[in-house]
């Protein structure tokens, strides 16, 4: 009897040492991968509430994008049933084929991201700030430039990197501590591959006067292409299925003089 009582307070032992050990991993995962420091139990969220601002942001600069051909504000388009068509590809003369206006059109959108999201990034962060410190926080910030953050488009999201000292303390040293100096941010999105292909479009057309979109979307059904030829020039809209969003923008590539079409 004593050595099956031992027996099994033993197992009882092994059993409480493993629970131990697995929440000890649980809650240092959750520590690093926060990329917080916290001296104390207080639950603070400054990155969630900078990553849900700045992912508003961004996902609002993507639609603009999309709408826009590439741009957040179209410059030179066609007007199309009160719609701007930013021409992608253009060439005045007729018979000749058109110039591509955007020869790295995903570093250009990129870009058109980035310009059009600093202010609010910044203002995201001014917002927790003075959040911050109305409940009674000491929260201090890094200085913040444009080389500061940066957005890339891969497949499946658009992600955003920003670069920036936040500490957020309350009282002594041991009590509330939080930093961060890096908040990396992905908004799903399908935009990398929408832009890939448009960018093949706009390829076909600078070289081939013509782009075979029905056969394109037999190889790529997730992709449905409409194209409408107006006033010398083709309007596309290039639709991701899945998604449902759509870039639009003009091409004028080959034009044929009136009559003659």
């Amino acid at each position: 009897m004593i050595n099956k009582n031992f027996g099994k307070r033993g197992q009882v032992t092994i059993f409480i040492i493993v629970a131990i050990v697995i929440v000890v991993a649980i809650v240092a995962a959750l520590y690093f991968m926060g990329k917080f420091t916290t001296t104390s139990g207080t639950k603070l969220n400054p990155l969630q509430d900078i990553d849900k601002c700045v992912r508003e942001s961004v996902q609002l600069s993507i639609k603009k994008v999309l709408v826009g051909g590439g741009k957040i504000e179209p410059i030179f388009f066609k007007l199309y049933q009160s719609g701007k068509y930013n021409y992608l590809c253009y060439q005045e003369n007729y018979y000749l084929t058109c110039v591509n206006s955007y020869p790295n059109l995903k570093a250009f959108v990129e870009d058109e991201i980035k310009k059009d999201i600093g202010p609010n990034i910044r203002q995201c962060f001014e917002n927790v700030k003075q959040d911050y410190t109305n409940k009674g926080y000491d929260v201090s910030m890094g200085v913040f430039s444009d080389s500061d953050y940066s957005v890339e488009l891969l497949p499946g999201s658009v992600d955003v990197t920003i670069k920036r000292r936040v500490d957020i303390r309350k009282g002594s040293s041991t009590e509330t501590s939080q930093t961060s100096d890096k908040f990396d941010i992905g908004v799903m999105s399908q935009l990398y591959d929408i832009v890939g292909t448009v960018r093949e479009v706009i390829n076909q057309e600078s070289q081939y006067c013509n782009f075979d979109y029905n056969g394109f979307m037999a190889l790529y059904p997730t992709f449905e292409i409409t194209r409408i030829e107006y006033d010398f020039s083709r309007i596309y809209v290039v639709r991701d299925r899945k998604s449902g969003d759509e870039f639009k923008f003009a091409i004028r590539s080959c034009a044929l003089p009136a009559g003659m079409g």
